[in-house]
């Protein structure tokens, strides 16, 4: 029974309640480790092996975004339409990335893609 617990309460401290998502708690107790380990490791490293092939310079990708005007969305149309809004494009974001990929909702309508080993390309 308490082992159940701990995970939801585990999961509720990392993750979003509105969309689900990881939330900027899990990416600074867990993903700044995940990076530097991997800046670490790759130091020296001409490439990095991933099951579909090598990956020359494997890199981080951290990609930032927003809705723009998105506080007109609460105003004109109600807060939970904005609610609405949040999660439709949360799965969107989701849809888009690899699994290996994280998405998180860092802040009110602020969105961070972590993919993790790409490429520039």
């Amino acid at each position: 029974m308490y082992c159940g617990l701990n995970k939801t309460l585990s999961e509720s401290v990392i993750k979003d309640a509105l969309t689900n998502l990881y939330n900027r708690h899990y990416f600074e107790q867990f993903l700044i480790k995940d990076i530097e380990e991997f800046i670490n490791r790759s130091r020296g490293v001409k490439h990095i092996e991933r099951r579909l092939g090598d990956i020359k310079a494997a890199k981080y990708g951290l990609f930032m975004i927003d809705i723009d005007y998105f506080k007109r969305v609460n105003d004109a149309f109600g807060h939970h339409s904005g609610d609405l809004v949040l999660q439709q494009f949360a799965k969107i974001l989701e849809q888009q990335v690899r699994r290996s990929d994280d998405v998180l909702r860092v802040g009110g309508e602020e969105f961070l893609l972590v993919l993790k080993l790409t490429t520039d390309e």
